[in-house]
């Protein structure tokens, strides 16, 4: 059985935590230690100061050769049985006091390990920010369940990603709600990678993945949009 705490600790460069985190799974399923999360960020974060999008995540890690797997209305039970059997946890966080403004506030982070002490659930962090942690369960809730964006639910909510080696047993992928929130991130992904790759020369490619990326993410925005007042109204004609 792998032992996830001995996963190697990097540290993040600008707001490089999705690539980071990855970049650390990666080198410890595969033992290739020369995976660094700047070979991630010309594949799927071509400008200094972008996010990292889950699908792009998730597919980085499948062209390495391992499985990978998003999940959205995750339970802590899920988290611990996946680590337990050696296979990391990408979590996507929120981690302002309020509902974040934009996206620097999200953030990943890699999940090691979930260990009771004193009848309470310790969660085993690898921070990106260069720090391993140990969070207790109610704190990691909160982080974990509250992600919004300009005080929208965006879709996200108990989300994360697993990844592991071909030979573990990942459960189906389990995404209820994140379609539209997958298609702003990934939307938006694409006009700064495509606006990323016309500055150095592939102008033909780069404009088609800004124009797919500017409609993918205009549909996703329109339809939260849409979805959250639904969510507003139905709440005040209860009342």
């Amino acid at each position: 059985m792998r032992d996830l705490k001995g996963m190697e600790l990097l540290t993040q460069k600008g707001p490089s935590c999705g690539t980071t985190s990855l970049a650390m799974v990666i080198r410890f399923l595969t033992q290739d230690s020369s995976i660094a999360p700047e070979d991630i960020d010309r594949e799927i974060r071509r400008l200094p100061r972008m996010f990292s999008a889950p699908v792009d995540l998730v597919e980085y890690a499948r062209s390495r050769g391992l499985q990978a797997q998003e999940y959205n209305h995750g339970s802590l039970q899920q988290i611990e049985e996946l680590v337990s059997q050696g296979i990391p946890v990408m979590p996507l966080l929120d981690l302002t006091p309020d509902n974040a403004l934009d996206f620097d506030h999200w953030h990943w982070v890699v999940v090691v390990a979930v260990e009771r002490a004193d009848g309470r659930k310790l969660l085993f962090i690898n921070n990106p920010w260069g720090r391993r942690e140990e969070w207790e369960q109610e704190r990691f809730m909160t982080e974990w369940t509250r992600l919004r964006l300009l005080g929208l639910a965006f879709g996200y909510s108990n989300y994360f990603i697993a990844v592991g080696t071909p030979d573990d047993s990942l459960p189906p992928r389990c995404a209820e709600g994140v379609g539209p929130a997958n298609a702003v991130t990934k939307g938006l992904a694409d006009v700064f990678n495509g606006f990323a790759a016309m500055r150095s020369g592939s102008s033909f490619k780069g404009l088609g993945q800004m124009l797919r990326g500017l409609l993918r993410s205009l549909y996703g925005t329109l339809y939260i949009v849409a979805d959250n007042i639904h969510r507003q109204v139905k709440s005040i004609s209860k009342r």
